[in-house]
Protein backbone atom coordinates (compact mmCIF):
# COMPACT_ATOMS: atom_id res chain seq x y z
CA UNK A 1 0.00 0.00 0.00
CA UNK A 2 1.42 3.37 -1.11
CA UNK A 3 1.00 5.50 2.23
CA UNK A 4 3.03 8.82 1.29
CA UNK A 5 1.02 11.96 0.77
CA UNK A 6 -2.29 10.18 2.03
CA UNK A 7 -3.53 10.36 5.70
CA UNK A 8 -4.98 6.96 6.92
CA UNK A 9 -7.54 5.87 9.38
CA UNK A 10 -7.14 2.80 11.32
CA UNK A 11 -8.55 0.60 14.00
CA UNK A 12 -7.49 -1.85 16.53
CA UNK A 13 -8.75 -5.75 15.68
CA UNK A 14 -10.95 -5.26 18.70
CA UNK A 15 -11.60 -1.62 17.27
CA UNK A 16 -10.86 -0.51 20.82
CA UNK A 17 -8.13 2.38 19.18
CA UNK A 18 -8.60 4.48 16.38
CA UNK A 19 -5.41 5.65 14.86
CA UNK A 20 -4.68 8.42 12.05
CA UNK A 21 -1.31 8.03 10.42
CA UNK A 22 0.62 10.16 7.87
CA UNK A 23 3.97 10.59 6.01
CA UNK A 24 4.75 13.81 4.73
CA UNK A 25 7.69 13.51 3.81
CA UNK A 26 7.06 14.56 0.31
CA UNK A 27 4.11 17.05 0.33
CA UNK A 28 6.04 18.91 3.51
CA UNK A 29 8.34 20.04 0.98
CA UNK A 30 5.60 21.58 -1.18
CA UNK A 31 4.51 23.43 1.68
CA UNK A 32 6.28 26.47 3.14
CA UNK A 33 9.01 24.30 4.94
CA UNK A 34 11.46 25.32 2.23
CA UNK A 35 10.72 28.74 3.65
CA UNK A 36 12.49 28.24 6.90
CA UNK A 37 15.95 29.75 7.71
CA UNK A 38 16.61 27.79 11.09
CA UNK A 39 17.19 24.41 11.89
CA UNK A 40 14.93 25.35 15.09
CA UNK A 41 12.33 26.89 12.83
CA UNK A 42 12.33 23.65 10.28
CA UNK A 43 11.84 21.81 13.48
CA UNK A 44 8.73 23.04 14.45
CA UNK A 45 7.16 23.88 11.03
CA UNK A 46 7.72 19.68 10.25
CA UNK A 47 5.51 19.11 13.55
CA UNK A 48 2.90 21.72 13.31
CA UNK A 49 2.53 20.49 9.18
CA UNK A 50 2.46 17.15 10.63
CA UNK A 51 0.16 17.40 12.95
CA UNK A 52 -2.23 19.33 10.68
CA UNK A 53 -2.49 16.34 8.55
CA UNK A 54 -3.71 14.60 10.98
CA UNK A 55 -6.04 16.57 12.21
CA UNK A 56 -7.38 16.45 8.49
CA UNK A 57 -9.32 13.14 9.70
CA UNK A 58 -11.02 15.02 12.35
CA UNK A 59 -13.38 16.73 9.07
CA UNK A 60 -16.29 14.82 7.82
CA UNK A 61 -17.55 17.12 5.07
CA UNK A 62 -15.96 19.18 2.99
CA UNK A 63 -17.75 21.91 3.88
CA UNK A 64 -15.67 21.67 7.30
CA UNK A 65 -12.47 23.47 8.44
CA UNK A 66 -10.08 23.85 10.80
CA UNK A 67 -8.29 26.71 11.97
CA UNK A 68 -5.55 27.21 14.35
CA UNK A 69 -3.79 29.99 15.62
CA UNK A 70 -0.16 29.76 17.75
CA UNK A 71 0.82 33.32 19.58
CA UNK A 72 4.02 32.98 21.17
CA UNK A 73 5.33 35.19 24.11
CA UNK A 74 7.08 36.66 21.61
CA UNK A 75 4.55 38.90 19.26
CA UNK A 76 6.16 38.90 16.76
CA UNK A 77 6.26 35.02 16.36
CA UNK A 78 3.01 33.29 15.67
CA UNK A 79 1.46 30.52 12.99
CA UNK A 80 -1.82 30.46 11.05
CA UNK A 81 -2.91 27.03 10.28
CA UNK A 82 -5.84 25.47 7.71
CA UNK A 83 -7.16 22.25 6.96
CA UNK A 84 -10.66 21.97 5.14
CA UNK A 85 -12.60 19.19 4.22
CA UNK A 86 -10.85 18.16 1.12
CA UNK A 87 -7.18 17.28 3.23
CA UNK A 88 -5.77 20.82 1.75
CA UNK A 89 -3.58 21.63 4.80
CA UNK A 90 -1.61 25.37 5.37
CA UNK A 91 0.85 26.65 7.69
CA UNK A 92 2.05 29.90 7.67
CA UNK A 93 4.76 31.39 10.07
CA UNK A 94 5.56 34.53 10.69
CA UNK A 95 8.51 35.78 9.15
CA UNK A 96 10.07 36.81 12.77
CA UNK A 97 9.32 33.03 13.43
CA UNK A 98 11.01 31.21 10.04
CA UNK A 99 13.87 33.03 11.08
CA UNK A 100 14.15 32.18 15.01
CA UNK A 101 17.37 30.31 15.86
CA UNK A 102 17.06 29.65 19.54
CA UNK A 103 15.21 27.17 22.54
CA UNK A 104 11.30 26.95 21.06
CA UNK A 105 10.71 26.93 24.81
CA UNK A 106 12.06 30.04 25.49
CA UNK A 107 8.97 30.75 23.48
CA UNK A 108 6.43 29.75 25.93
CA UNK A 109 4.80 32.02 28.75
CA UNK A 110 3.26 34.79 29.89
CA UNK A 111 0.50 35.43 27.33
CA UNK A 112 1.32 32.32 24.79
CA UNK A 113 -1.71 30.54 23.56
CA UNK A 114 -2.95 28.15 21.12
CA UNK A 115 -6.50 29.08 19.46
CA UNK A 116 -8.22 25.93 17.25
CA UNK A 117 -11.56 27.04 15.67
CA UNK A 118 -13.55 24.51 14.08
CA UNK A 119 -15.83 25.55 10.99
CA UNK A 120 -18.75 24.14 9.73
CA UNK A 121 -21.92 24.95 7.69
CA UNK A 122 -24.24 23.23 9.82
CA UNK A 123 -22.57 24.29 13.19
CA UNK A 124 -20.95 27.72 12.07
CA UNK A 125 -17.82 28.77 14.14
CA UNK A 126 -16.65 27.39 17.53
CA UNK A 127 -13.57 28.39 19.22
CA UNK A 128 -11.31 27.16 22.40
CA UNK A 129 -7.93 28.38 23.27
CA UNK A 130 -5.92 27.37 26.36
CA UNK A 131 -2.83 28.75 27.05
CA UNK A 132 0.12 27.34 26.01
CA UNK A 133 2.54 25.20 28.90
CA UNK A 134 4.62 23.21 27.10
CA UNK A 135 6.86 23.41 24.46
CA UNK A 136 6.44 20.76 22.56
CA UNK A 137 3.63 21.24 20.04
CA UNK A 138 2.25 17.77 20.17
CA UNK A 139 1.52 17.81 23.84
CA UNK A 140 -0.38 21.32 23.32
CA UNK A 141 -3.04 19.81 21.34
CA UNK A 142 -2.88 16.61 23.62
CA UNK A 143 -4.03 19.41 26.23
CA UNK A 144 -6.19 21.48 24.56
CA UNK A 145 -8.33 18.02 23.33
CA UNK A 146 -8.06 16.97 26.72
CA UNK A 147 -9.09 20.20 28.39
CA UNK A 148 -11.93 21.74 25.96
CA UNK A 149 -13.11 18.23 24.30
CA UNK A 150 -12.65 15.51 27.10
CA UNK A 151 -10.97 13.71 24.53
CA UNK A 152 -7.25 11.61 25.16
CA UNK A 153 -5.70 12.83 21.86
CA UNK A 154 -2.02 11.10 21.57
CA UNK A 155 0.29 13.13 18.85
CA UNK A 156 3.42 11.39 17.70
CA UNK A 157 5.27 13.11 15.61
CA UNK A 158 8.69 11.30 14.38
CA UNK A 159 11.76 12.98 11.81
CA UNK A 160 14.45 10.83 10.88
CA UNK A 161 17.05 10.54 7.63
CA UNK A 162 14.54 13.14 6.42
CA UNK A 163 11.46 10.95 6.56
CA UNK A 164 8.53 12.58 8.21
CA UNK A 165 6.21 10.76 9.95
CA UNK A 166 2.72 11.33 12.43
CA UNK A 167 0.77 9.50 14.47
CA UNK A 168 -2.34 10.63 16.18
CA UNK A 169 -3.73 8.07 18.60
CA UNK A 170 -7.31 7.83 20.16
CA UNK A 171 -8.39 5.05 22.76
CA UNK A 172 -11.82 4.86 23.21
CA UNK A 173 -13.92 4.93 26.48
CA UNK A 174 -13.64 1.56 26.65
CA UNK A 175 -9.92 0.44 25.85
CA UNK A 176 -8.08 -0.68 28.67
CA UNK A 177 -5.14 1.11 29.70
CA UNK A 178 -2.73 -1.77 29.62
CA UNK A 179 -4.01 -1.72 25.99
CA UNK A 180 -2.94 2.06 25.21
CA UNK A 181 0.33 1.66 26.60
CA UNK A 182 1.21 -1.03 25.10
CA UNK A 183 0.53 0.51 21.77
CA UNK A 184 1.92 3.68 22.48
CA UNK A 185 5.31 1.30 23.16
CA UNK A 186 4.53 -0.47 19.99
CA UNK A 187 4.79 2.73 17.94
CA UNK A 188 7.92 4.01 19.95
CA UNK A 189 9.79 1.21 19.22
CA UNK A 190 8.87 0.95 15.34
CA UNK A 191 8.86 4.64 14.63
CA UNK A 192 11.12 4.59 12.05
CA UNK A 193 8.76 2.50 10.44
CA UNK A 194 5.41 3.42 12.44
CA UNK A 195 3.12 3.33 9.35
CA UNK A 196 4.15 -0.22 8.50
CA UNK A 197 3.81 -1.24 12.05
CA UNK A 198 -0.02 -0.09 12.38
CA UNK A 199 -0.79 -2.05 9.19
CA UNK A 200 0.48 -5.48 11.41
CA UNK A 201 -2.30 -4.86 13.70
CA UNK A 202 -4.80 -2.32 12.17
CA UNK A 203 -7.45 -2.72 9.62
CA UNK A 204 -7.71 0.44 7.71
CA UNK A 205 -11.04 1.94 7.73
CA UNK A 206 -10.55 4.86 5.66
CA UNK A 207 -8.24 7.08 3.47
CA UNK A 208 -7.66 10.44 3.09
CA UNK A 209 -5.75 12.52 0.48
CA UNK A 210 -3.06 15.41 1.18
CA UNK A 211 -2.75 18.21 -0.76
CA UNK A 212 -0.71 22.20 -0.07
CA UNK A 213 -3.03 23.50 -3.07
CA UNK A 214 -5.02 26.55 -2.68
CA UNK A 215 -8.01 28.35 -4.22
CA UNK A 216 -6.61 31.39 -4.33
CA UNK A 217 -5.80 33.78 -7.33
CA UNK A 218 -4.73 36.34 -8.42
CA UNK A 219 -8.05 37.72 -9.50
CA UNK A 220 -9.36 37.44 -6.53
CA UNK A 221 -6.81 39.72 -5.27
CA UNK A 222 -7.61 42.63 -7.94
CA UNK A 223 -11.30 42.13 -6.68
CA UNK A 224 -9.60 42.83 -3.34
CA UNK A 225 -7.97 46.38 -5.04
CA UNK A 226 -11.52 47.16 -6.40
CA UNK A 227 -12.39 47.71 -2.70
CA UNK A 228 -9.65 50.49 -1.90
CA UNK A 229 -9.69 54.44 -2.40
CA UNK A 230 -8.98 55.83 -5.70
CA UNK A 231 -6.09 57.54 -4.12
CA UNK A 232 -5.00 55.09 -2.48
CA UNK A 233 -4.30 52.66 -5.41
CA UNK A 234 -2.66 55.64 -7.23
CA UNK A 235 0.47 55.67 -4.32
CA UNK A 236 0.67 51.97 -5.17
CA UNK A 237 1.05 52.79 -8.91
CA UNK A 238 3.47 55.91 -7.87
CA UNK A 239 5.08 53.09 -5.68
CA UNK A 240 6.00 50.45 -8.73
CA UNK A 241 2.56 48.39 -7.61
CA UNK A 242 1.36 46.14 -4.83
CA UNK A 243 2.58 43.17 -3.46
CA UNK A 244 -0.67 40.80 -1.79
CA UNK A 245 0.00 37.46 0.12
CA UNK A 246 -3.18 34.88 0.60
CA UNK A 247 -3.71 34.67 4.20
CA UNK A 248 -4.02 30.83 3.57
CA UNK A 249 -0.89 29.57 1.91
CA UNK A 250 1.51 32.71 1.85
CA UNK A 251 1.62 32.83 -1.52
CA UNK A 252 2.39 36.33 -2.94
CA UNK A 253 0.83 38.30 -5.90
CA UNK A 254 2.27 40.96 -7.77
CA UNK A 255 0.32 43.87 -8.95
CA UNK A 256 2.56 46.06 -11.60
CA UNK A 257 1.77 50.01 -11.93
CA UNK A 258 0.13 49.09 -14.81
CA UNK A 259 -2.14 46.17 -13.80
CA UNK A 260 -3.00 48.86 -10.87
CA UNK A 261 -4.15 51.62 -13.35
CA UNK A 262 -6.06 49.19 -14.90
CA UNK A 263 -8.07 48.49 -11.78
CA UNK A 264 -8.45 52.31 -11.28
CA UNK A 265 -9.94 52.47 -15.10
CA UNK A 266 -12.60 49.78 -14.23
CA UNK A 267 -13.01 51.37 -10.80
CA UNK A 268 -13.73 55.08 -12.40
CA UNK A 269 -16.59 53.07 -14.63
CA UNK A 270 -18.98 52.22 -11.55
CA UNK A 271 -17.91 55.51 -9.35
Amino acid sequence: MNIKNRLLKLMTKNQDIRFYYADVTDISKESCFPEMKTDAAKELYQKIFTICCLMRGFLEQEDQRIKIFVQYERKECYVNCNIDGEGRVHCLFSEELASFDGDISSLTGTGAYLSLTKISRMEGKVTGTIALSSHSFEQCLSDYYRQSEQTETIFIVYVNSGRVQGCMIQPLPFALREAVKAVENSVAFYRETIGEALLSFCDVVEEYTLSTDCKCRKEMFAGALLSLETEELRKSAENSGEELVCGICGKKYLFTAKEIETIIKVKEQYE
